[in-house]
């Protein structure tokens, strides 16, 4: 009895272990369903790759772009959260026309703005405000970056976001009042050995309809996966009344620019073709099959024997 109260404590304590336990703040509900936050999470994956395409292309060494997290938070946090002095764009979002913030690690801007006028990408500087020049060589790379962004969404609701203005102190932003919640879409940029921050901060309010684009587009789809098996046969039998070309390659040969200008009627040419061999038929200009030629109700006609690849038939050439 001992033994296996023992071994049951062991279990107990092990399960307990294993058991994940996380908080949960019931003043902060979250707003956004399972369903919401997935499709989220592909248009911001598409978002990913479409940054990393552009930023591989700009520093032209190795970097990653990853999503890190998709946090509901009330803006008051957001904005306690940032640095100053800090980089942000406010923009329009999308179709309600309201604000939204873009916002990058100053390190990683100082380290764009090196490449774009030449330099190694590898500079450091210490925090600072961002000159007149500098922002307005990353004008042009954050309306990239937007565009990108609306990329991303294009394959559910057509949006367009715009940049409005530019702050270094994140409590002149006036986005929504401190206690309305907002969403906070941060990915993790590396580039060499060191880490940035990308983040967007939009208020759930605007995000949420379009998040619903996302599963309405969705839910439209599995439905349209559901075809009636009557439906299945007529497309099948539409397609198998569907004519496609079906030719017999008697032979081919190399001739001379010269000799084809100076062929007349009654030339013989010579083909490479055995006549004790089989012939290729092509659908699509492809070779698909071997054939032998002969008769068939006193029409000429060929009797598929084999299947071909098209190795075959580019021997020789």
């Amino acid at each position: 009895m001992e033994m296996t109260q023992v071994e049951t404590g062991q279990g107990v304590a092990h399960l307990k272990k294993q058991r994940k336990i996380q908080k949960y703040d019931f003043r902060r509900t979250r707003r956004l369903s399972k369903v919401q936050r997935e499709g989220l999470q592909t248009v911001t994956q598409s978002f990913s790759k479409l940054v990393y395409t552009y930023f591989s292309t700009l520093f032209r060494f190795p970097i990653e772009v990853n999503l890190d997290s998709i946090d509901e938070i009330e803006y008051s946090q957001y904005v306690e959260s940032r640095p100053v002095p800090d980089c942000i764009w406010t923009f329009k979002t999308g179709l309600s026309g309201d604000l939204g913030i873009l916002n990058m690690d100053s390190d990683m801007i100082f380290i764009i703005v090196d490449r774009l006028f030449g330099g190694n990408g590898r500079s450091r500087v210490t925090a600072r405000p961002t000159t007149q020049i500098e922002k307005n060589i990353m004008r042009r790379v954050v309306d990239r970056i937007f565009q990108m962004w609306d990329q991303s969404w294009q394959n559910f609701v057509e949006i367009e976001s715009k940049q409005k203005s530019y702050e270094t102190k994140p409590f002149l932003v006036q986005m929504v009042s401190p206690n309305d919640p907002v969403i906070n879409i941060i990915f993790n940029i590396k580039i060499m050995d060191d880490d940035f921050r990308l983040n967007f901060c939009i208020p759930l309010a605007v995000l949420e309809p379009l998040v619903n684009y996302i599963v309405e587009q969705s839910s439209n789809k599995k439905d349209l996966k559901k075809v009636d098996a009557r439906d299945v046969q007529m497309i099948k039998s539409t397609l198998l009344k569907a004519e496609i070309p079906f030719i017999v390659c008697l032979g081919k040969m190399k001739i001379s620019l010269k000799d084809f200008m100076n062929l007349e009627e009654g030339d013989v040419v010579r083909i490479d073709q055995d006549i004790r061999k089989p012939l290729f038929a092509l659908v699509h200009d492809k070779p698909k099959f071997m054939v032998t030629p002969g008769l068939s109700n006193n029409r000429r006609a060929v009797k598929v024997i084999d299947e071909c690849h098209e190795e075959e038939y580019n021997v020789g050439e």
